[in-house]
């Protein structure tokens, strides 16, 4: 009978611990749905939406909003896509630093197309002033930011994404960075496949440490002003554009005054 009232005991014991830890994790959850629901009422009361693109924000159920994907299980944010094939129909603003407590997301894409192929002049007006946010949001994979303006993030940029353990594509075209493309302390892009950041205002050597990179199989640098020596790790690589890109890229015992050409992958094997 003793047994019995202790076998009994400790049943109850695991059962209160086990609700214990099931109510705390459901609360848990729910401050994170409350913490992303702000997040993403900021991010739209921030902008400017001419073309009421995000009409569909409304209600408590952000999971129904356009470009919200979330996890189907938790209802947690996992995916945001607004990226805009048509330049006229734009975003402006700045997007909030409070988009770090989206920590679960995993793919983020805010870009816009190329305001040089439009008919009229125009230029996007998404901005991001400060970019630390960025490395709270340590499950993103995919990150695509094309023309929109980090002209105000300076270099610190390659060290906010370098804590980003499993990103594996980055996509950074036309973001008004400018000057040395810089080098992290320690590179950490384990997972990095793929990183375009073509038509910035880079005046720059070629960044070699994206060759300590192993898993990269595609750079495109292009339209920027590069200069130095070609590394020779680059015949490695699956794709890699540096149209209009160089000025004086020094290969042993010569110069090489390329301007108008893209070099693929079956050139940059004669180079090191």
């Amino acid at each position: 009978m003793e047994r019995i009232s202790i076998l009994g005991f400790i049943v109850a014991i695991l059962y209160f611990i086990t609700m214990e830890l099931a109510c705390n994790g459901y609360t848990h959850i729910g401050n994170n749905i409350q913490s992303e629901q702000e997040t993403l009422i900021d991010f739209k009361s921030g902008l400017k939406d001419p073309n009421n693109r995000l009409s569909s924000w409304k209600g408590s159920n952000y999971c129904y909003w356009q470009g919200i994907t979330c996890e189907k299980d938790i209802g947690i944010v996992i995916s945001i896509d607004l990226h805009n094939p048509y330049p006229r129909a734009e975003f402006s603003g700045t997007i909030p630093s409070n988009f770090g407590n989206l920590s679960n997301l995993q793919y983020l894409d805010l870009s816009s197309e190329d305001p040089s192929y439009d008919d009229f002049e125009y230029f996007n007006d998404l901005s991001i002033g400060n970019i630390e946010w960025m490395a709270s949001l340590v499950s993103l994979k995919y990150l695509g930011m094309d023309y929109v303006n980090l002209s105000s993030v300076g270099s610190e940029w390659v060290e906010v994404l370098n804590k980003l353990p499993i990103l594996t594509e980055l996509h950074l075209d036309g973001c008004s960075l400018s000057g040395s493309i810089p080098s992290p302390s320690f590179v950490n892009f384990t997972s990095l496949l793929v990183i375009s950041i073509n038509s910035n205002q880079f005046i720059s050597m070629f960044p070699e440490w994206l060759l300590n990179v192993s898993s990269l199989g595609s750079i495109d640098i292009s339209n920027n002003q590069l200069h130095g020596r070609i590394p020779l790790g680059l015949g490695e690589l699956t794709q890699f554009a540096i149209h209009r890109s160089i000025r004086e890229w020094q290969s042993p015992g010569q110069y090489l005054s390329i301007v108008e050409e893209e070099l693929e992958k079956d050139r940059i094997s004669q180079f090191g």
